[in-house]
């Protein structure tokens, strides 16, 4: 009986507290947050491997009816949506790359490491639809972004 908070609070840390896309009504307000990291590995090569890492976050606006304060509510794509990140002539399905929330570390999120590139990116294109309502942004860099 001692141990059943513990318990309780392991199994709603493994849950998560992600939305559910496919809860999202028509007038629903969705902000994409997307963060490039680079990093390099393999430095005991004769070449160090550049590397990227893509997090994408998606989030609802929820205003309160009462207060009208408005907060970010993480929003995680069903299987009923499509939810693609295209990088100049590569596309992913993000619904493959998806790590889901939990209470201690945070939102989920959809993660994309791209490995060892050598070449340059100029065109970022998200794609997300569902239920036959397209959302798109697209992130065109004023030049090239050389990738050394």
């Amino acid at each position: 009986m001692k141990r059943m908070p513990f318990i309780f609070m392991m199994i709603f840390s493994l849950i998560g507290c992600d939305k559910d896309s496919s809860r999202l009504d028509s007038d629903s307000i969705i902000r994409l947050n997307l963060r490039m990291v680079n990093y390099i590995s393999d430095t005991e090569n004769t070449k160090n491997m550049t590397n990227f890492a893509l997090n994408i976050h998606l989030y609802e606006d929820v205003v309160n009816q009462q207060t009208g304060d408005t907060r970010n509510q993480h929003v995680g794509v069903s299987s009923k949506g499509v939810f693609t990140l295209t990088l100049d002539d590569s596309s992913y399905d993000l619904l493959d790359y998806y790590h889901p929330g939990t209470v201690l570390y945070g939102d989920g999120y959809y993660r994309v490491d791209l490995f060892d590139i050598d070449d340059e990116i100029s065109d970022i294109t998200v794609n997300f639809s569902l239920d036959g309502e397209i959302y798109s942004t697209r992130l065109e860099l004023p030049s090239a972004m050389l990738v050394p």
